[in-house]
């Protein structure tokens, strides 16, 4: 579907490579009205009958097989197109795969090769655009010329340094602000969304960065568009204890942080109001729907850490409420039914990252009340990364990483979920 822009020569070969790897999966679909991919480049898998059979071992609806290894998936609001980045070993595996929900099929209508690594993806609230964190760069895609494949689906890119390693995007509320975490700098930079829309993509739009901890990865936006939290895996600032960093295996506690929205703009470099120990290796945090509570996934913990955001200002030293014991190493995390379920991965990515994993899922009320709140496991493939909830609250998208698979997941069929 898209790209086609900057580097032409070089995507042209990619789109062979693509193409090649399409032919290869085993069943075709009809691509409708979408003609811009012919239909032989069109491969599809069937989704599992949501009424076929009950219980969270049948929760997983699909796996879809992708040309690389699956970092984030994104669905429109319709839920009817998913985009995927994958990378790999060279340009020619990394790239968006576009996915297009046909009946009872998800059909992989075409890719899009990028220049970069695309890791962390979010959408435009119109579904008009879509950013893409790319390593040294984030990407902006026209969303509609993206599904038809056609080549002006790329839109343009804002520079990052070379080497930023930039993983992961989130864009405010109110759409003024995209922030862009780069893992390797130890910053997050802020990206002016409207100079964007405008199709600006000169050095004017990237207003300026916060400096955090190191490697700051996950982030998330509180609902009334006043605080941007981000996690960083290590963080010399806080003052750690001889015991603490032990626990760590001798690397300094990461960090939760929390910048002011409204001082991102006039003075990035002191938008930063709070820090918070979070414990060994924090990687990801996702709000309650009410923004008054954080969820961590603390990696070198094997847990998940809850927080008071009020608190994480207020009063630090209490902000933290629990720590819940999931699988090893858990990275990506959602929050379901109103936030009443956390869906947490457990990557094993040191241990075991070419074995299939599971996810965790957690009763966040007994989690809260420390309480025995593991509801159930679920089998899924080799490094689960990333979940994204689709917009209808119905659907689980998990990236297995070196798996190269999406899983589409049925969340009625999750114990716990819609029991009320």
């Amino acid at each position: 579907m898209r790209l086609f822009s900057l580097t032409q020569v070089k995507t042209l070969g990619r789109y062979a490579t693509f193409s090649i790897f399409l032919l290869l999966l085993a069943s075709a679909c009809s691509t409708g009205a979408n003609t811009a991919a012919p239909p032989q480049n069109t491969a599809c898998t069937a989704l599992a009958s949501s009424s076929a059979s009950h219980g969270s071992g049948s929760a997983i609806l699909a796996n879809v097989a992708l040309p690389g290894k699956t970092f984030k998936a994104v669905a429109t609001s319709d839920g009817q197109w998913i985009f995927v980045s994958f990378n790999g070993n060279d340009a020619a595996t990394s790239g968006i795969a576009v996915l297009h929900e046909q009946g009872s099929q998800i059909c992989l209508q075409h890719v899009i090769p990028l220049s970069g690594m695309p890791f962390g993806m979010t959408l435009s609230h119109d579904d008009r655009i879509l950013a893409i964190a790319d390593y040294s760069n984030v990407a902006f895609m026209d969303v509609a010329q993206a599904e038809r494949g056609t080549k002006g689906a790329l839109l343009g890119y804002v520079p990052e340094h070379p080497s930023s390693s930039t993983i992961e995007v989130a864009l405010s509320p109110d759409e003024q602000d995209l922030f862009a975490a780069n893992e390797n700098d130890g910053t997050v930079s802020v990206i002016d969304f409207q100079r964007i829309r405008a199709h600006d993509f000169s050095a004017h739009a990237l207003i300026g960065q916060l400096p955090l901890g190191v490697a700051p990865v996950g982030m998330a936006i509180s609902p009334d568009n006043r605080f941007l939290y981000i996690t960083s895996e290590a963080d010399k600032s806080l003052s750690s204890s001889t015991q603490a960093a032990k626990m760590c295996g001798g690397y300094p506690q990461g960090s939760l942080s929390v910048a002011a929205i409204a001082r991102v703009r006039q003075d990035p470099a002191h938008a930063i109001i709070a820090r918070a120990a979070s414990g060994c290796g924090p990687v990801r945090v996702v709000l309650s729907p009410s923004g008054t509570l954080a969820w961590v996934t603390a990696r070198g913990n094997n847990a998940v850490l809850t927080f008071d955001t009020t608190r994480l200002i207020t009063n630090q030293k209490n902000a933290r409420l629990a720590s819940t014991t999931v699988g090893t190493a858990p990275v990506g995390a959602a929050l379901i039914d109103k936030g009443s379920v956390l869906v947490v991965a457990n990557s094993n990515r040191f241990l075991q990252p070419y074995t299939p994993q599971h996810l965790t899922v957690l009763n966040t009320k007994q989690a809260l009340d420390h309480k025995a709140a593991v509801l159930t496991s679920i089998n899924v493939g080799d490094f689960p990364r990333e979940l994204t909830l689709e917009a209808n609250g119905q659907t689980l998208l998990l990236t297995n990483y070196n798996s190269q698979t999406l899983s589409i997941i049925d969340v009625s069929k999750l114990p716990g979920a819609f029991s009320s």
